[in-house]
């Protein structure tokens, strides 16, 4: 039987990346938000959950804490995956019961071997190579969202929502860096930092 992976991610981009990278080797369950991902997590009891740290409704912080005060989901390694970079972040995480903790953009082979590690299987391998170069498929994935993201940023700058702007900007960076896309990448890093500058 295939170990079965919750990813709980809020970034479209950033989860069908994740997803391509880990269908092949599990079944996967998706929460675009923290109340999701402890009512799948505590339903279903997949085997390792993959938490984003800025989640809607609750975050992945408080989602966490809840799963390990939850007897039915307490035992289930969380790992956090997340754009939090901070110095601390990771010693905070590891504290506050996450068994491990990436950093977006992830490594294709790292995330492969720590969910298999998490899992308790025999780490799988990245038959596309090393994804230093970038993956064809997950370039394909940050191209097919970016008509809606283009049309997203349009319409916030229309609107005069740098906000909206800057968070738009934030998914294609995140989702361009995760596909070795770094030119692309380093642009939206630096509109998205110009949005929230004001």
């Amino acid at each position: 039987m295939r170990k079965r992976v919750l990813i709980a991610e809020d970034n479209p981009i950033n989860l069908e990346l994740v997803r391509q990278i880990l269908e092949d080797d599990y079944d996967l369950l998706c929460a675009s938000d923290g109340e999701r991902a402890i009512e799948l997590a505590t339903a279903e009891a997949p085997d390792v959950i993959l938490m984003d740290l800025s989640l809607p409704r609750v975050d992945g912080w408080e989602a966490t804490r809840r799963l390990r005060d939850d007897p039915r989901a307490a035992a289930i390694p969380v790992m956090a995956l997340t754009a939090h970079a901070i110095k601390g972040y990771r010693e905070r995480a590891l504290a506050a019961g996450f068994a491990s903790y990436l950093t977006k953009p992830v490594d294709e082979d790292e995330l492969l071997a720590e969910v298999a590690r998490l899992a308790g299987r025999s780490p799988a391998t990245n038959a596309k190579g090393p994804s230093s170069s970038g993956d064809p498929a997950l370039a394909a994935v940050v191209r097919e969202h970016l008509p809606r993201l283009v049309g997203e940023a349009t319409a916030a700058l229309d609107r005069g929502d740098l906000r909206g702007l800057a968070d738009v900007a934030h998914q294609l960076k995140g989702g361009a860096q995760m596909a070795a896309l770094l030119d692309i990448g380093a642009l939206a890093g630096a509109l998205e930092a110009g949005a929230a500058a004001g």
